[in-house]
């Protein structure tokens, strides 16, 4: 038999009879598969095609339900990430509303301190007007009290 060479990628070279694989090659599998299967033909009979058959049916189902059960993992890791995602939307949307409602806490504090402080000058430029008031009076009281009561005549000595 001669020496079948081929390339370093693996295909055949030229130069082999018929420009590739050798002749006959294939034909040798064929009749390798066919002699195998008409020994086990002889012994067992038609009862082997049939177990063949049952086990290719038994692993197109096998297939089908492991085709199924990742589709429903997948489906299950999708509706997970939905629901994640939606917990993180409702928890940004409540961190939102908590800082709008400190914001305005903030700004109602500020404006009722300085309601408070509006108010307390008020009082205390009402009270300062008051006392210059009261010092007014007791200045008027103090006049007429020295127009009534004339002073003691000079003592003579």
């Amino acid at each position: 038999m001669n020496a079948v060479v081929r390339g370093p990628d693996g295909r055949w070279l030229p130069g082999n009879p018929g420009g590739g694989r050798p002749p006959g090659s294939r034909q040798k599998i064929a009749e390798a598969l066919l002699c195998d299967l008409a020994e086990v033909w002889k012994v067992h009979g038609r009862a082997v095609l049939e177990r063949s058959a049952s086990l290719k049916a038994w692993a197109a189902e096998a297939e089908r339900q492991e085709q199924e059960r990742l589709h429903a993992e997948a489906e299950a890791r999708r509706i997970q990430a939905q629901r994640q995602a939606q917990q993180r939307e409702g928890a940004e949307r409540l961190a939102q509303r908590h800082r709008e409602r400190n914001t305005l806490r903030a700004a109602e504090t500020a404006a009722a301190q300085s309601q408070q402080t509006r108010d307390r000058l008020a009082r205390l430029e009402a009270e300062a007007a008051q006392r210059r008031r009261n010092e007014a009076q007791w200045a008027t009281v103090a006049r007429l009290g020295d127009l009534l009561d004339p002073p003691p005549p000079p003592s003579r000595r």
